[in-house]
């Protein structure tokens, strides 16, 4: 999938009136989308589908179908397009012999912001194509191509003379994110461009000014440590506050209050370095507990002897462990004992610089600000705490902001140019905010005072998130009273009551996640909001949202609808120092009363990110291939995505005696599930000696294969005197399949293939907390082997249709019952019941009558 939006600017036709837009020239928006239908291989071209202008004016809306083939040097083309596209319209639509109705475009501009279903694909189409050359110059592209529009249907009867339908053009890359174009276009129009381009998922920048990292040595270090320069640091290498450093039994535990960064995997690097050169040679583990606004969120298990290994030594793939483990929150051990702690400051402040824009108004085509920011927070208590954001205007051009957008809406949004230009010292935000946790996995926050720049009130939110989820559910409710345009104490008569219940939902396919809000907007108008966004592996995100209220499109206005994209960039990608911030940049075609929500300054998803098991997925971005050495230089193809394979090594087993004392053992067997991709891994050991296990998939596509993985694995890691082994596997947050085997000799020779399932299944006992997910052979992949092709697929972010299944199949049963039975005989003993009971019933009724007096 490939999209963008953009602008074009139509030189001689005017905005609009003069004494509105001066001299101002048209600007058109627009938003494209081309999706890829099929990949290229040796004989075959991709094949993919294209729209441009969607839901835009339709001045410049087309559709294209398009095929590509490299050969060599040469990368060819060729397609057919609707619309703007093919505006030669020399060919006659071949999708009229679906319906005639495709011979014939409609165009309606209307107020724009219209998806146009009535218009795509239809009318005349055109052939396009082309061919590009990559030189023996690598630097130098030479292209040819064939328009397919002749710019004799222009909107706005602004045709344009084409003497050939052939342009040429010659690319030129200046660096390795600059291209600048030169050509000949429609046979008398010299073009000249200049393109700025990167790759989202590549950007990057060393970190020169961050401290020089803590040596790794082979061994432990025999002298007692200085816990608090350790904690200093800890605080030093990783930027984060370290709250506390306490001890329980072999692990070390460092408490982290308020992280912030997006490459958490970096700092905890940095961290296990410090940890392992100060922390006594006895101790085996070091955990990360991350307290996020006064609530322990997660903790990160590092597994000392496995993370020095893997950089003092290389290791084959067979011998590697799983370093750094994610898991829930652990609950505080009486004996654990404190060996360093320093309190938060109370009070907190810091300087910057923000900056407003807009784009695309009639006033003028760029508008922006520039402004002094003074951020601050007082801790009233770990969860409680006042925060507030000071603003000073120091350049801007809003002067030339006159226009005010009409509406039939209360303006909630649409005052934009009054409160930017009012007042040049604002307070966009001040606030108290309490965070709370009600239980696990669900948290909640109350909040009051001035939330942002138009809108003040209080309000709370509750948010349900098991840890390494991939759902997430919550719901916001806030009273609020629109602010005075100076954004200082005072407010306007304008109040509502606004809230939105919201699902979020990592989808698991190429880093979507996916999040779906419906609730009543500021302007009292009631709808839902689809935000789809994508994170790369660096932490950049780039996303999507649009709103349907049930407000009417001649209602909204201009657009008909609320919709944008935003970009989210961390400084960690831009800076040589590391950060915490993040730069959010967001592009609305217009901006409208409907559809506008609370710009809320604490969120409790964000709060608590640190549930995600994807804190420790993001890291920076590899060097490109010009800027490396040979031997790190990436190859720009790769194998198909495997996922993980079974666990086949043969650790040495300890005595229950040896287990119960020291949890390294436990641990690795965490660290065995967790590198399978099971999560939430919870291990006993009971006095029956019983091996208790329970974890969870985010999918179970078959019970019997992540039951068989696990089974395979516990039994490699269990005590030698364990006689039973039970497995309890979630689907997400509940329970899916219990498994219990009770002969452990005769399940490891079904495992290593030297008796059948036949023989196995007297010895298991499978109890299905979830039908859905029940197996006709809940034996049958015990032993598979297999290694699953990771790939993403659209297929994966269907609807489970097991449940669908499993009724259909219990329907089916119930059928085969009904047509075998004798309804004859089982109608006769039914009447015979009915009967025998109702003579009961009498005589019972008549003795009461008798001795009702008694």
């Amino acid at each position: 999938l490939e999209a963008g939006f953009r602008y074009s600017n139509v030189a001689n036709r005017p905005y609009g009136p003069v004494e509105l837009s001066g001299d101002q020239s048209y600007k058109d928006k627009s938003f494209d989308a081309k999706i890829r239908l099929w990949s290229e291989s040796a004989y075959v071209p991709e094949f993919s589908v294209g729209l441009r202008d969607v839901a835009g004016t339709g001045l410049f809306s087309g559709e294209y179908l398009v095929a590509n083939k490299r050969s060599g040097d040469f990368d060819w083309s060729l397609g057919l397009g609707w619309g703007y596209v093919g505006g030669r319209g020399d060919v006659r639509n071949p999708l009229r012999f679906i319906s005639k109705s495709f011979e014939t475009r409609k165009i309606d501009v209307g107020l724009g912001g219209k998806f146009g279903f009535g218009s795509y694909f239809r009318g005349p189409a055109a052939f396009f194509g082309g061919v590009q050359y990559q030189s023996p110059w690598e630097p130098l592209i030479l292209k040819l191509e064939y328009d397919g529009n002749d710019y004799q249907h222009e909107p706005q009867a602004n045709n344009q003379r084409q003497r050939t339908p052939w342009n040429f053009g010659i690319v030129y890359r200046a660096a390795r994110f600059v291209d600048l174009s030169l050509a000949v276009e429609r046979g008398n129009t010299v073009m000249l461009g200049v393109t700025f381009h990167t790759d989202l998922d590549q950007a990057h920048m060393p970190k020169l000014n961050d401290p020089p990292r803590v040596p790794v040595a082979a061994g432990r270090p025999q002298r007692a440590p200085d816990w608090s320069v350790t904690g200093a640091e800890l605080a030093r290498q990783t930027d984060w506050r370290i709250d506390k450093i306490t001890r329980r039994g072999r692990e070390l535990r460092v408490l982290v209050d308020d992280a912030e960064g997006i490459h958490w995997r970096e700092r905890v690097d940095r961290a296990a370095a410090v940890l392992h050169r100060d922390a006594p040679a006895e101790l085996d583990r070091f955990a990360l507990a991350y307290r996020q606004r006064g609530a322990e969120l997660a903790e990160h298990v590092i597994d000392r002897d496995a993370w020095v290994a893997e950089r003092v030594q290389p290791l084959p793939p067979g011998e590697r462990r799983e370093t750094v483990v994610a898991r829930d929150v652990r609950s505080a051990d009486a004996e654990e004992a404190t060996l360093y702690e320093r309190k938060a400051p109370r009070f907190e402040s810091r300087l910057g610089m923000d900056f407003q824009y807009t784009l695309g108004g009639p006033d003028a085509f760029a508008l922006y600000q520039f402004t002094v920011a003074a951020h601050g927070k007082l801790r009233l208590r770990r969860d409680t705490w006042i925060s507030g954001r000071l603003r000073l205007g120091v350049l801007d051009n809003y002067d030339k902001f006159k226009f005010t957008a009409p509406s039939e809406l209360p303006r909630v949004r649409t005052f934009l140019r009054e409160y930017l230009t009012t007042s040049a010292l604002t307070l966009p935000n001040l606030q108290l905010t309490h965070v709370g946790k009600l239980s696990p996995n669900h948290y909640y926050s109350v909040y009051g005072g001035y939330l942002e720049e138009m809108f003040g009130g209080i309000g709370g939110e509750w948010l349900y998130r098991p840890f390494a989820g991939r759902s997430a559910f919550g719901v916001d409710v806030n009273a609020v009273k629109q602010r005075d345009f100076h954004q200082n104490f005072a407010f306007r008569d304008y109040r509502t009551v606004t809230g939105h219940a919201t699902w979020y939902w990592d989808t698991g396919w190429h880093d979507v996640l996916a999040k779906v809000s419906v609730g009543r907007y500021l302007a009292k108008d009631s709808g839902v909001t689809v935000d789809i966004s994508r994170t790369f592996r660096n932490g950049v995100s780039v996303g999507a949202f649009a709103t349907k209220t049930n407000v009417s499109a001649a209602q909204f206005g201009e657009g008909s609808f609320d919709k944008g994209v935003y970009l989210s960039i961390p400084f960690d990608v831009m800076l040589t120092r590391s950060s915490g911030s993040i730069g959010n940049f967001v592009w609305k075609p217009l901006t409208r009363d409907g559809g506008a929500k609370l710009g809320r300054a604490e969120a409790l998803y964000n709060i608590t990110r640190a549930r995600d098991e994807r804190t420790l997925w993001l890291e920076p971005a590899p060097k490109p291939n010009e800027q490396s050495i040979p031997a790190d230089r990436r190859e720009n193809w790769s194998f198909a995505k495997k996922g993980p394979g079974p666990f086949l090594q043969v650790p040495a087993r300890p005595a229950a005696a040896v287990w119960a004392g020291d949890g390294k053992f436990e641990h690795a067997l965490v660290q065995a599930l967790y590198a399978q991709d099971f999560r939430n891994v919870e291990v006993s050991y009971d006095n029956a000696q019983r091996l208790n296990v329970s974890l969870s998939q985010h999918d179970v596509r078959s019970a019997s294969f992540a039951a068989g993985r696990a089974a395979r694995t516990m039994l490699r890691h269990a005590p030698l005197e364990v006689r039973e082994i039970r497995l309890t596997l979630y689907e997400r947050a509940e329970p899916a399949v219990s498994y219990d085997f009770i002969d452990l000799r005769r399940l490891e020779r079904f495992l290593r293939g030297e008796i059948e399932a036949k023989e196995l299944q007297d010895t298991v006992a499978v109890e299905w907390h979830k039908p859905a997910l029940r197996e006709a052979d809940p034996i049958a992949r015990l032993r598979d082997l297999q290694t699953v092709d990771a790939t993403p697929r659209v297929t994966d972010l269907l609807p489970d249709t097991r449940p669908v299944k499993r009724v259909a199949e219990d329907f089916a049963g119930a059928g085969r019952v009904a047509a075998g039975a004798d309804w004859l005989r089982a109608g006769a003993i039914g009447a015979g019941v009915v009967l025998a009971s109702a003579l009961l019933d009498k005589r019972a009724d008549r003795f009461a009558r008798d001795h009702e007096s008694a």
